[in-house]
């Protein structure tokens, strides 16, 4: 500018930087959200309730293969059978998924009183996609005379060994679409279940003492309970049971996960 045109005017001062009292090295520093570490990883992500997660289920591995790690600390052995396999085609984290073609496909593992819930808490979620509709079918079971948690004559719930009953969701999910499916029950014997973070039914009162079954379980079908007709049909991602805790326990229901349950 002229100085006939910067004359009256006030140009602000520069500001002045002033060095910190303090430096806190970044390995000490905590903050209220997650950061990208210098090596360019994000912040680790842990489970608070890790230690109580019975069973979890990622199923990686390369695409046709029969075999898959329980990730957690109690690492059961679990069996292929029929044509149950790794399929690398579908995932909904990570690179593959379960496939069963619902014609005597399921996984099985040891009997194990991991899944003996009794009177306490307990949790059980995993990510499911159906081929076909699930009129009958079992996503994840004890049984004979342990609990299972299934599809019935269309309707989703959860029964115990005494046939003690769970509310009762009537759906028929859209096919070939990826669902989160859970149940829990709380301190207060509320059992819930949730499809896609809603809650979609309730049971208060559900005090009773769920058992286990001698006979192993199984997931995507009741064939060890002595029952045909309960095959899934479609793929199965991120198979966690929690026993000892209710990590949703609420009426207003839950945030979906858009990653992979930690592994510690």
């Amino acid at each position: 500018m002229g100085a006939r045109q910067t004359q009256g005017l006030r140009l602000p001062k520069p500001a002045i930087i002033r060095p910190a009292k303090h430096w806190i090295p970044y390995e000490e520093a905590t903050f209220p959200f997650p950061l990208f570490s210098p090596t360019g990883g994000s912040a680790p992500v842990t489970d608070p309730y890790f230690a109580n997660v019975v069973l979890l289920l990622g199923f990686e591995g390369t695409n046709g293969a029969t075999a898959t790690t329980d990730e957690s600390l109690s690492a059961h052995a679990m069996s292929f059978q029929g044509n149950a396999q790794i399929d690398t085609s579908q995932k909904k984290m990570g690179t593959a998924s379960l496939l069963l073609d619902g014609t005597a496909d399921y996984l099985t593992f040891p009997a194990t009183n991991d899944l003996l819930f009794s009177t306490g808490t307990f949790t059980i979620e995993g990510f499911f996609r159906f081929s076909a509709t699930p009129t009958n079918c079992i996503l994840l079971t004890s049984w004979g005379g342990g609990w299972a948690f299934w599809f019935e004559s269309g309707k989703l719930y959860f029964r115990d060994g005494n046939l003690h009953d769970s509310g009762q969701y009537t759906w028929s999910p859209t096919l070939n679409t990826w669902y989160h499916i859970a149940v829990d029950r709380d301190a207060s014997n509320v059992i819930r279940i949730y499809v896609d973070g809603v809650m979609q039914v309730k049971t208060t009162g559900y005090n009773y003492d769920i058992p286990v079954s001698a006979t192993s379980p199984a997931i995507g079908s009741l064939r060890n309970g002595g029952f045909t007709g309960f095959d899934f049909n479609g793929w199965m991602d991120e198979i966690r049971v929690t026993k000892g805790v209710a990590r949703y326990g609420s009426d207003g229901g839950l945030t979906v996960p858009t990653t992979a349950f930690p592994r510690s």
